[in-house]
């Protein structure tokens, strides 16, 4: 029997191998399917999701853009789009490195490899990359007490006896940014010696022979490489005034950074300007404990639907929809959930009575036909569209600018 019908269902059977109801998803997906077809759908799904240890090297096509990349202690060779859909591919499995995610590996590369480098990135770019967006961080407002200037030299980095070869993005006398390549591994905490080993060849300075004690803040993960932010540990006046010289001799040739500038003028024109005119509602749930809803954001257009939720005594019963079994479930896996919730309330005895059903709810209990007709009936009725996404706020991120002012503060009380 040819399985070319069944490849969507096998693939989506193979990404739910590892799952415990994996036998009633299966019994569901294949429903109405005779004995000797689902058979041969569970072999091949059983063949490709079995784990293995295959290497996927491809340096013998082309070395352009070959990078090093480790796995489940699996060493490969790939380029950045295959590291990319790699990613995509065991994010997809659940962690697992398995046969079908080597198999489609090999495709993509084969697919790829005729393409020009512009069109092979383009292909591994999500259909809804251009709608991400940074995150930002409302109320918060960064101040840098020295200037960082855009400045790349060679250096050698010192991590547990380890020297690695890097350059610098951005230079200041108390700091560093660092560019990396992707495949590299690092912990953020972690004592970094720097050896500013391009310096040295421009500039007849003993001094530059020595490493420095820096420590890891923070990585900054973009497209090609990774950014290292790096903060300095020891207290060296020479190093200081060597920096503070280059950064001044050089300001007609290189760019000061104002990033933290750039950062603080976009979260103002998103408080001033986008917050109080958006229709949505945005909620904040709280992932501490038990999921619940500890935050939203109120403004003369979104009002109303936070009204709609108010009781007779003027109390809001949005959060006891948050508490609901299935919306609790589903803030618990930590996975983004979007779907319509259809609500209606009605009048008895002078009291409100609410009632809230998600599409999943409505599907799963067979009660969809039932309800839909009866709230629909109702002037009060609503469709409201619930999208959630797990947020993380990089709270590390200015973190060498607040150490910088601290650090130049003590500074100025010594001189004192």
């Amino acid at each position: 029997m040819e399985l070319a019908n069944y490849t969507g269902v096998i693939k989506q059977l193979s990404q739910l191998y590892n799952d415990p109801d994996f036998l009633s998803l299966f019994e569901q997906l294949t429903d109405g399917e005779s004995k000797s077809t689902r058979f041969l759908i569970k072999m091949e799904v059983n063949r490709i999701s079995a784990p293995t240890r295959r290497i996927l090297d491809f340096r013998q096509h082309s070395d352009k853009g070959i990078m090093r990349y480790e796995y489940a202690s699996i060493l490969h060779h790939l380029n950045s789009a295959e590291i990319k859909y790699f990613d995509q591919k065991i994010a997809l499995n659940q962690g697992h490195y398995t046969l079908g995610v080597y198999e489609d590996m090999v495709a993509f590369h084969h697919a790829n490899r005729s393409l020009p480098d512009y069109a092979s990135q383009a292909s591994s770019v999500s259909p809804l990359a251009e709608f991400d967006a940074d995150p930002l961080l409302f109320g918060s407002y960064f101040v840098r007490s020295e200037e960082r200037m855009h400045y790349s030299t060679a250096i050698r980095m010192r991590i547990d006896d380890i020297t690695l070869e890097a350059t610098t993005s951005d230079i200041s006398t108390s700091g560093l940014r660092v560019k990396v390549e992707k495949h590299q591994q690092f912990v953020v905490g972690s004592q970094v010696g720097v050896n500013f080993s391009g310096l040295r060849l421009e500039f007849a300075n003993h001094m530059l022979k020595d490493f420095f004690g820096y420590q890891l803040m923070g990585i900054d993960e973009e497209d090609k490489f990774n950014f290292l932010r790096l903060m300095r540990t020891g207290v060296h006046s020479e190093l200081d005034i060597f920096i503070s010289k280059l950064i001044t001799g050089n300001k007609h040739k290189y760019k000061v950074n104002v990033r933290y500038q750039e950062d603080n003028v976009a979260v103002k024109g998103y408080e001033q300007f986008f917050l109080p005119r958006m229709a949505g509602l945005p909620l904040y749930i709280s992932a501490q404990g038990k999921p619940h809803l500890s935050h939203l954001l109120v403004n003369e257009n979104n009002s109303g639907v936070y009204d709609y939720w108010r009781n007779e005594e003027s109390v809001s019963q949005l959060e006891g929809f948050f508490q609901t079994p299935w919306i609790q479930a589903q803030l618990q896996s930590g996975q983004p959930i979007e779907t319509c919730i259809y609500s209606f309330y009605y009048t008895q005895n002078a009291r409100l009575y609410f009632y809230a059903a998600s599409a999943e709810q409505l599907q799963q209990s067979g009660l969809k036909g039932l309800f839909l007709p009866f709230a629909a009936q109702r002037p009060n009725f609503r469709v409201f569209k619930l999208s959630l996404q797990p947020a993380q706020i990089d709270s590390q991120r200015h973190f060498i600018d607040l150490e910088e002012n601290k650090q130049w503060i003590s500074q100025q009380a010594k001189q004192s």
